[in-house]
């Protein structure tokens, strides 16, 4: 289990998907209570509401980025974020540099939304992740998930982590249009912003960690059932030992 900064769980999965290969989000099912941007009770700003006048049938954040300006997006970093104070800059370089690279075609999209996890979580938190289209059920370890065929959760997309996805890779996404009605383009900004700097704000730092943590997923891969009993902890052990 890899508990993040934000206090919630990553769990390892078998699939090599795009993103990290291994990480997939397990946040759908339903038992989880999701608050979006308007069900929380949160008033719409008029940055908000103008943009939903904007056509953005296809938008991908490249462009989004674009049409937002720093100070916009700083102000919402602190407003979200408050421990970013001490590294706004790196905020502000990264910025910068996503301007000025060249997007990657990738066939994914990038969607925001506001979850509650009562087992993990205090308060809802800022979720970004990405989809592809992909269904959980079409999974290859689906049948390891317990879950029927028919359920909700078998024929929703997989929702996976980006936060080691190479920048240009971001840029070339799409924005999921539910995204773009539910946030301002500088809060999608900031969050996005937040979420893509989880390992740092240089690229060849964040590309060192993506390699070794492709490393230990090919090394669970490769291990036998028995090297496996013997060297990992099963999920509900962990499960088991955060109820005490």
């Amino acid at each position: 289990m890899n508990v993040d900064r934000r206090g919630f769980c990553r769990e390892l999965a078998a699939p090599q998907h795009i993103g990290w290969p291994g990480i997939q989000r397990q946040d759908c099912h339903a038992d989880r209570a999701d608050f979006l941007l308007d069900g929380a009770g949160y008033e719409k700003t008029a940055a908000q509401r103008q943009w939903k006048n904007i056509s953005h049938d296809i938008m991908k954040f490249k462009e989004l980025l674009s049409k937002t300006e720093w100070e916009d997006i700083e102000k919402i970093l602190f407003e979200k974020y408050p421990d970013v104070s001490d590294c706004i800059d790196g905020y502000k370089k990264v910025f910068i540099s996503l301007l000025e690279l060249i997007p990657s075609q990738i066939n994914s999209r990038i969607c925001i939304k506001n979850v509650f996890d009562k087992d993990f979580d205090d308060k809802p938190y800022v979720a970004v992740y990405g989809k592809d289209g992909i269904l959980n059920k079409e999974l290859p370890d689906f049948k390891l998930m317990n879950e029927e065929q028919e359920s909700l959760f078998a024929n929703s997309e997989v929702e996976y982590a980006i936060e080691f996805v190479a920048w240009e890779e971001w840029l070339g996404m799409e924005m999921d249009k539910e995204t773009l009605q539910n946030y301002s383009i500088s809060e999608i900004a900031a969050h996005c912003l937040w979420e893509m700097t989880f390992s740092g704000y240089d690229q060849a730092a964040i590309c060192e960690q993506r390699n070794e943590l492709n490393r230990i997923a090919k090394e669970i891969g490769d291990m036998s059932d028995e090297e496996r009993k013997e060297r990992l902890i099963p999920w509900e052990k962990i499960q088991e030992d955060l109820e005490k």
